[in-house]
C-alpha cells in the first residue's frame, strides 16, 4: 500500500455515521481533518490521500492543495520549501468507485529528515457531504525500519516507583530508538487503571540520538487520565509550544553510561496546565 496512513482513517462509530451520511447525499469528504501518513522509496515520490464519494455524486472532485507560510504566517498556493506538489486538482473515480486519491508528489526521499514531519492541507472544491470533511491537514515523515535488539529497563520517575523491563527497537536508517509499551504494566501494576486515572498511552517512546550528539524524543501519552478528565503528556523541553513560562534551563537529556540514558519530559496538559520535567531513566539491552 502506498503511503499506508498510520491512524486508522475511520474509528468504527465515526465510519459508521459517515458512511451512512455519505450514501444519503451526493457529495465528497476526505477520511478525517487530519491524517499522519509515511513514505519510503517504494512509493516513487507519490503519496495518495483517500477521498470518498456518495453513490450519487459526480465521478470527478475538484481539490486544491495549500502550504503554511511562517513568512506570511498564512497558507498559500506553492510549497515556500519546494518540496511537494500537487499533481493534478481532478481526482477521478473509476469505474463507479466510491473510493479516489489525491496525489500529492515530492522532489525527493532525500530532502525528508530522518525524524523530520512535514504538512499541507488539502481541500475540496467540489460539493461536501454534509457532515463530511471539506479539508483535511497531512502531516508526512519518512518510514523508518526497525528491528528489535532486547530487553532493556524503563523507570519513569513521575509516574511509577519501580522499574519495568521494555522491548527496545532500533532504526536501521539512524540511531533512533523506540521504547516499546513503556507504560502499560506500571498503568496496571501500580494502580492507575484501578483508580480510574488511566487512559491510552502511546505505544511508544521515539528516541533520536543526532549525529551532534543531542538527544530528543517525540511527544508522548503517558497514560495518566489527571483528575480522571485530562490527558498528561510528556514533550522534549526545547520543544515546547505552551508553558514556556516554566524554566527547564536546569534539565537535559544525557548519556548516563554507554547503555543508560537519562530524559527529562516536561509532563503537561495540553491547553490546561504543567507539571514539571521528571527523570526518565532507560537502559538498552
Amino acid at each position: 500500500m502506498i503511503a499506508a496512513l498510520t491512524i486508522p482513517m475511520l474509528s468504527g462509530c465515526d465510519k459508521q455515521v459517515l458512511g451512512t451520511v455519505l450514501d444519503q447525499t451526493a457529495g465528497f469528504s476526505f477520511a478525517a481533518p487530519v491524517l499522519n501518513m509515511e513514505t519510503d522509496p517504494s512509493d516513487d515520490n507519490i503519496l495518495r490521500i483517500p477521498l470518498y464519494r456518495t453513490a450519487s455524486a459526480e465521478e470527478m472532485a475538484t481539490i486544491r492543495c495549500e502550504f503554511y507560510d511562517p513568512a506570511s504566517d498564512s497558507f498559500v498556493a506553492v510549497d515556500p520549501e519546494g518540496r511537494f506538489r500537487l499533481a493534478t486538482t481532478r481526482v477521478v473515480f473509476i469505474d463507479d468507485a466510491r473510493t479516489g486519491y489525491a496525489q500529492v508528489s515530492y522532489s525527493s526521499l532525500d530532502d525528508f529528515g530522518m525524524t523530520d514531519k512535514y504538512s499541507f492541507r488539502l481541500s475540496i472544491d467540489s460539493p461536501v457531504t454534509p457532515g463530511g470533511y471539506a479539508t483535511t491537514m497531512v502531516t508526512v515523515n519518512r518510514r523508518l525500519t526497525f528491528d528489535s535488539i532486547g530487553i532493556g529497563t524503563f523507570y519513569d520517575e513521575f509516574l511509577f516507583y519501580n522499574t519495568y523491563d521494555v522491548e527496545i527497537l532500533k532504526a536501521r536508517e539512524a540511531a533512533i530508538y523506540r521504547v516499546m509499551h513503556p507504560f502499560d504494566e506500571g498503568l496496571v501494576a501500580e494502580d492507575y487503571v484501578k483508580n480510574g486515572w488511566y487512559t491510552t498511552p502511546s505505544e511508544y517512546i521515539q528516541i533520536e540520538i543526532k549525529p551532534s550528539g543531542e538527544i530528543r524524543f517525540d511527544e508522548f501519552a503517558n497514560g495518566m487520565y489527571f483528575q480522571q478528565k485530562y490527558t498528561v503528556y510528556g514533550i522534549n523541553p526545547p520543544e515546547r509550544k505552551e508553558h514556556l513560562e516554566k524554566d527547564c534551563s536546569a534539565f537535559s537529556n544525557s548519556w548516563i553510561n554507554n547503555k543508560t540514558l537519562s530524559l527529562y519530559p516536561f509532563y503537561y496538559i495540553k491547553g490546561y496546565g504543567y507539571f514539571d520535567c521528571f527523570p526518565m531513566i532507560i537502559t538498552l539491552p
